[in-house]
């Protein structure tokens, strides 16, 4: 058995040690690939076989470089034809990432998540200065949505709830402190256009968004005049109904 898994040992030491570059390609390119197909595997993709297959192929056809490259003798014009599918490779994982971004961007964009399960795995790290880690429990009446920014389109994320044991004292000594203004929509007038989308795809959007107190954590826009371009963190709070919505956009 020890002597197997020296010999097993040994032939992997030769193949890397004469076929050095192709294996680090192979190396690097299944560590990107997995990182990759990790990250995106929250995504609801009517295309997912296409995208693994994108994501894995650059790997593939390095250990099939490779091996081909160790098996045959090494010549001149092997050398030149290794060199060149390495190239090759190297071109067929451009495409393949582009190609993974485009698609990925257009699918989560026209195809936003809806799904709570999926809520942790779906906030950034931005998000997560304001949004909540984990949806809280015995909240009632829970939406959640995200879809991701493609071209022109805005990036938005939203949670709304009603939490029948808000503590409103709690809620604003939390979110107090980190916020840039606070008080309600229709007071707001620093940067026009902010605040127009902010309860936008939660049941508060036009109906009683005047009875929210907003915590605004972090506003950004262009210099337009009405804020054609720009980021949005902010949660805000209904007094009267306990209705609690999150909201971060970048458009």
């Amino acid at each position: 058995m020890e002597e197997n898994k020296n010999s097993k040992e040994n032939i992997l030491k030769r193949i890397y040690k004469e076929c050095k570059a192709t294996s680090i390609i192979t190396i690097v390119t299944f560590i990107l690939s997995t990182l990759w197909f990790v990250v995106t595997c929250f995504i609801e993709l009517k295309i997912r076989w296409l995208i693994i297959l994108f994501t894995y192929a650059p790997c593939i056809l390095s250990i099939i470089i490779t091996l081909v490259s160790y098996l045959l003798k090494k010549s001149k014009i092997m050398k030149i034809l290794i060199d060149l599918l390495c190239a090759f490779l190297i071109l067929i994982y451009a495409i393949w990432y582009l190609s993974t971004m485009f698609l990925t961007a257009i699918d989560s964009s026209l195809t936003p998540i809806t799904d709570i399960s999926k809520y942790e795995k779906s906030l950034s790290k931005t998000e997560l200065l304001v949004f909540p880690k984990q949806i809280p429990e015995n909240v009632q009446n829970v939406e959640f949505i995200k879809h991701g920014g493609f071209l022109q389109g805005g990036a938005e994320t939203a949670l709304y709830y009603i939490d029948p044991n808000l503590n409103l004292d709690e809620f604003d000594k939390k979110y107090r402190e980190d916020s840039i203004w606070i008080g309600n929509i229709e007071e707001y007038t620093e940067k026009p256009g902010l605040l127009t989308g902010a309860f936008s795809n939660t049941p508060a959007d036009y109906t009683n968004e005047e009875d929210y107190t907003v915590y605004l954590i972090e506003g950004r826009c262009d210099d337009s005049g009405y804020c054609n371009h720009g980021e949005l963190l902010m949660v805000a709070v209904n007094p009267k109904t306990n209705e609690v919505v999150y909201k971060s956009e970048d458009w």
